[in-house]
């Protein structure tokens, strides 16, 4: 789980807005493209962008969040 969706679900522990056990929990997906902006970077690959119908050269994430 990513830093935002951890910090997240601790600020509504800490103010007594954690989701009961009785309640309906939302997930929400995102997989994001992240271009390249470098001369070198890890992990770099051909990423397929749908919206764009083209190839990018960058990174695919898949973040997922609790709610």
């Amino acid at each position: 789980m990513n830093h935002f969706a951890l910090r997240y679900m601790c600020l509504l522990r800490k103010h007594g807005e954690a989701p009961q056990s009785n309640t309906t929990t939302c997930f929400i997906i995102d997989d994001t493209m992240l271009e390249k902006s470098g001369v070198r970077m890890e992990g770099v690959s051909r990423v397929y962008v749908s919206c764009e119908r083209q190839m990018r050269i960058g990174l695919q994430t898949a973040t997922l969040c609790i709610l």
